[in-house]
């Protein structure tokens, strides 16, 4: 169409006079203006294209998170620069914070896996899985770390901390 426009014919009918003949109309010359006749830059298609695969490269580390370790030393996919660990410590024997732990599970879930030899509990609660590792410090000193996560692999620090604290209250 560059500049051509004058060259071009319509047909149509001639309705004058009651003839059936074609008549060839010439179309009127547009005039085209500097600026549209100029192509775009060209850098402008590459940083779109840039802006595109960045914001996808963004959405996919959202979308596909890493692994974490649980208290029983495996991996599971989920978020793992997340908080999900809340850790107490209290001056009774092992063998009562255990006892302890198990009644809080109990009553707040279920327990899913009680492992004696690493002293690791499973529960569930609610839809959230529930890990509760007791380690002797001392004869008389245990530490009890609790990690809470939800079914997608999300953190979920509120109840880790909640378990933790009626562990806590169980002692009294």
């Amino acid at each position: 169409m560059k500049g051509k426009l004058d060259a071009c014919f319509l047909e149509a009918p001639l309705k004058r006079f009651g003839q059936g003949g074609v008549v060839r109309r010439r179309r009127k010359q547009r005039s085209v203006s500097a600026l549209m006749r100029r192509k775009p830059f060209v850098c402008i298609g590459a940083m779109k294209n840039f802006a595109v695969v960045l914001t996808l490269l963004a959405g996919l580390v959202v979308v596909t998170p890493g692994c974490y370790q649980t208290m029983d030393n495996r991996s599971k996919m989920g978020v793992p620069w997340k908080k999900d660990k809340i850790a107490g410590q209290y001056e009774r024997n092992v063998e009562l914070v255990q006892a302890g732990a198990r009644k809080v599970l109990q009553f707040n879930g279920t327990i899913v896996s009680d492992d004696i030899v690493n002293r690791v509990l499973v529960g569930k609660v609610d839809t959230r899985t529930v890990y509760v590792k007791l380690t002797e410090l001392e004869p008389a000193l245990t530490q009890v770390l609790v990690q809470a996560r939800t079914q997608g692999g999300g953190a979920d620090i509120d109840l880790a901390a909640e378990i933790d604290k009626q562990i806590a209250l169980q002692l009294r």
